[in-house]
């Protein structure tokens, strides 16, 4: 005699079929969205390049052509609120910015701030609020690269390669990164994070590479790299050792994609601020900022100190000049002493002459003509203070990856921030045709590894 079954066991039958189903008649649908992930993003490229292309100013589009405006509305420009440290609650802020007719775009809660639009006739009773610390303009930021050379398409070839046969670039070569391979100086499961425009996750000299994504921009597409930009970087300072295209400075470290850059390779400060507020969530070792703004922001600096004070070594580009004017200084967040401020070298240990200098310069690294992972699953040269700092940053991975016992002057066993920089500093090699605002301490070299 058949028992009858309760209505627990009948629950667990049906849930059993449910995931039968699940498995056996969706998996086609699904692998074709995968197959079909990079048309898509492709798609997404030409919208947005067909668009600038019409009407530089016009809005950037998302996959839907939905507008998504780089002004809120009525054209007022988004702006940062921090709050004093007593005033935590978010429910509050929310409140406060909806009195004075604004809206939210994001809550910065390391820096108990939000950046938001508000209307410009309520700015000074905003500020004016005792509960208000300080508002600034949200503002700029862009990206370091020159153009020098189109992408090369390196698809597939008919011998099922993945791309070109590997080269080591003359910039991995110059620092003597080749050198400490041999020896497992590779930067194995170092956390580095790149602040950019995201990254290419399905280029076959990265993705084995890339432990986790962010998108601090919210564009369709997610933390994938449209622009190039952050590509490149990821390519210099991680590319893998796999017989294709390039090897990076730190061919085994863990790549944090961190999108805070529009597809035009511009953004806003408070996605910056953003992306170094989940650096430190994530515990990341390093972080490459090939990037950066004209002026200075409180907001930026609270939040720079924030990851100093986290243990995390920051790389910042120190700039490039504007073609047309005169050698410029410094930029943030490269000015700040927090970071180590990186300036470009060029072929036969010249100075680029696109890149700025100043004091506050730290390092000097290679940055013209350099080969690189590119969109989609591309390679191309590009030249730039970004390309320089990522080198640096790649240095840094290895230099992470070893013991501490030469400089530790807080006997805690680790490198600390400050730690890192001295210690890169005094084994640079000096370039004796350059100046010291040129080249701070000097070429930055793989060779520290050695002691």
């Amino acid at each position: 005699m058949i028992k009858k079954l309760n209505k627990c066991q009948w629950g667990i039958i049906l849930g059993f079929l449910i995931v039968l189903l699940i498995v056996f008649l969706w998996p086609g649908k699904i692998y074709s969205e995968q197959d079909n992930c990079t048309q898509n993003y492709q798609t997404t490229v030409d919208k947005i390049t067909s668009q600038q292309n019409t009407n530089p100013n016009q809005n950037i589009v998302d996959i839907q052509g939905n507008s998504t405006s780089r002004r809120g509305p009525n054209g007022n420009d988004r702006i940062i609120i921090q709050f004093k440290d007593w005033y935590k609650d978010q429910k509050k802020q929310t409140k406060l910015v909806l009195k004075h007719k604004g809206w939210i775009i994001k809550y910065l809660k390391k820096i108990n701030g939000l950046a938001a639009v508000v209307p410009e006739e309520e700015l000074s009773a905003l500020e004016a609020d005792p509960v208000v610390l300080r508002v600034e303009k949200d503002l700029d930021v862009f990206s370091f690269g020159i153009d020098d050379d189109d992408a090369e398409d390196d698809a597939e070839d008919d011998d099922g390669k993945k791309g070109p046969a590997e080269v080591i670039p003359w910039g991995i070569q110059r620092i003597w990164a080749d050198q400490v391979w041999g020896d497992d100086f590779t930067g194995d499961k170092i956390k580095v994070a790149i602040l950019d425009t995201g990254i290419s996750y399905i280029h076959y000299d990265l993705k084995w590479n890339i432990n986790k994504k962010k998108d601090c921009v919210q564009l369709w597409g997610g933390s994938y790299d449209f622009h190039g930009h952050g590509t490149h970087m990821a390519g210099i300072i991680a590319a893998l050792d796999n017989k294709i295209g390039v090897v990076g400075v730190a061919p085994k470290a863990d790549i944090y994609a961190v999108k805070v850059l529009w597809p035009d390779g511009t953004g806003w400060l408070s996605d910056l601020i953003e992306g170094l507020e989940w650096c430190i969530d994530e515990k990341v070792d390093v972080i490459n900022m090939s990037l950066g703004c004209l002026e200075n922001s409180e907001a930026l600096y609270e939040a720079i100190l924030q990851v100093y004070e986290a243990g995390i070594t920051m790389v910042a580009a120190a700039g490039n000049n504007d073609p047309n004017d005169i050698p410029g200084e410094v930029i943030y967040p490269a000015k700040y002493i927090e970071t180590i401020a990186v300036s470009a070298l060029g072929h036969e240990d010249t100075f680029a002459t696109f890149s700025r200098s100043g004091p506050e310069v730290d390092l000097i690294a290679p940055g013209v003509d350099i080969l690189s992972t590119y969109k989609n699953k591309s390679y191309a040269e590009k030249s730039g203070t970004s390309v320089a700092a990522a080198h640096v940053t790649g240095v840094v991975a290895l230099l992470l990856k070893t013991k501490n016992d030469v400089y530790d002057p807080n006997s805690n066993k680790k490198w600390d921030p400050d730690e890192v920089k001295y210690f890169l500093k005094v084994n640079a090699e000096y370039l004796v045709l350059l100046s010291l605002e040129q080249q701070g301490a000097g070429l930055v070299k793989a060779g520290v590894v050695y002691r």
